[in-house]
């Protein structure tokens, strides 16, 4: 009786670690799944970033380009606002 007694108590102890075995493989399969997920999305989110910055970044050159433009209009039209000026005040004392 004792023999049989073993026995079953092995059959069950190598099924039990059989099925332990087989639960604990799939539970870190199922995470290493979601972490390659989760690292797949942050890599995704983090190339729209990339794209979005570059795109700012090229905005921000041309908005520069003309602000430079615009200036040295301002310039040359505060220039001719002077003479303007300096040619209406010799008429006005002719």
């Amino acid at each position: 009786m004792d023999n049989y007694a073993s026995i079953i108590i092995a059959v069950i102890g190598v099924l039990g670690g059989a099925g332990a075995w087989q639960y604990y493989s799939k539970k870190l399969e199922l995470k290493h799944q979601t972490n390659k997920s989760q690292f797949k999305d942050n890599n995704l989110f983090r190339d729209q970033i990339l794209s979005e910055v570059e795109r700012l970044k090229n905005e921000l050159q041309a908005a520069q380009a003309t602000v430079i433009s615009l200036t040295g209009e301002v310039s040359t039209l505060r220039e001719r606002v002077k003479n303007l000026e300096r040619e209406n005040e010799r008429l006005k004392n002719k």
